[in-house]
């Protein structure tokens, strides 16, 4: 038996090459994984759905808003997965030329609200904070008629 001695000449260049074609291959297959892989079958969650884990009775609840000599009622929709719409019902000319930051703090509220499902850390302007104070607490009284009646 002859024992011979091979030699194996490895450049560096080739070396870089194929570290640099294995580390692409590892982010493919990574990029894949996160693609099609394993819980991409849960559903979408839709943004009206109640993110804050609190049931509502599903129907319209509205509270009434008293402003100046006029009176609206902020109107909240639930359903089976959570609150569906939150509107101002009944909104007359004379409180959207008084009140004009009205309907554009409710849609920002209601927005925020939507996105999260709760009241909790709302950000508001400062130029509408009593306008939000007023809309705030008008919502978290009709939250509180939507929720369920415990005994």
């Amino acid at each position: 038996m002859s024992a011979k001695t091979k030699i194996v000449v490895l450049r560096m260049k080739e070396l870089i090459y194929t570290g640099i074609c294995a580390a692409i291959a590892i982010v493919i297959v990574a990029i894949l994984l996160m693609v099609f892989g394993p819980g991409k079958d849960k559903p979408e969650q839709n943004p009206a759905e109640n993110h804050a884990g609190v049931a509502y009775v599903p129907g319209v609840y509205s509270t009434r808003l008293v402003l100046g000599d006029h009176t609206t009622s902020l109107e909240i929709t639930a359903d089976e997965q959570g609150i569906c719409a939150i509107r101002l019902a009944d909104l007359s000319e004379d409180i959207s030329t008084m009140y004009p930051l009205l309907e554009p703090t409710l849609a920002s509220i209601s927005e925020q609200f939507m996105a999260t499902g709760s009241l909790e850390n709302i950000q508001c302007e400062d130029s509408s904070r009593y306008t939000s104070l007023i809309l705030l607490e008008a919502l978290e009284k009709t939250l509180e008629k939507a929720l369920p009646v415990t005994e």
